[in-house]
């Protein structure tokens, strides 16, 4: 196996309501001559967690920015944050910080 050839590949899809998703992640890698495709499921559902604790404005204004976070262990981070946030602006708050910290390279803030 070759890990200077590891890239990320695409995990959008189109889910049964029509709707784009980018939910998995998908790496791959040479495995001598072939391709060898790691795919990682992830069950990380904040923008639903969300609408239950925060209503559906919030969860849909924390959707779009979940979705262009693509580090797992970001993810992890923020799925610990939405629990200890006390209400739907500082859940938002702190989306709009870790976009921008993945934007800049910084991803675990």
């Amino acid at each position: 196996m070759d890990l200077t050839t590891l890239e990320k590949c695409s995990g959008s899809y189109v889910s049964d309501d029509l709707r784009d998703r980018a939910d998995d992640l998908i790496w791959r890698v040479h495995w001598g001559q072939d391709w060898l495709y790691v795919y990682l499921l992830l069950e990380f559902q904040s923008a639903c967690q969300a609408r239950h604790r925060f209503g559906p404005a919030v969860a849909a204004q924390a959707e779009p920015l979940l979705t262009a976070i693509a580090d797992p262990l970001q993810l992890a981070d923020l799925g610990d944050a939405l629990l200890s946030c006390t209400d739907g602006t500082a859940w938002l708050h702190v989306l709009h910080q870790a976009r921008s910290a993945s934007t800049t390279g910084d991803e675990h803030p």
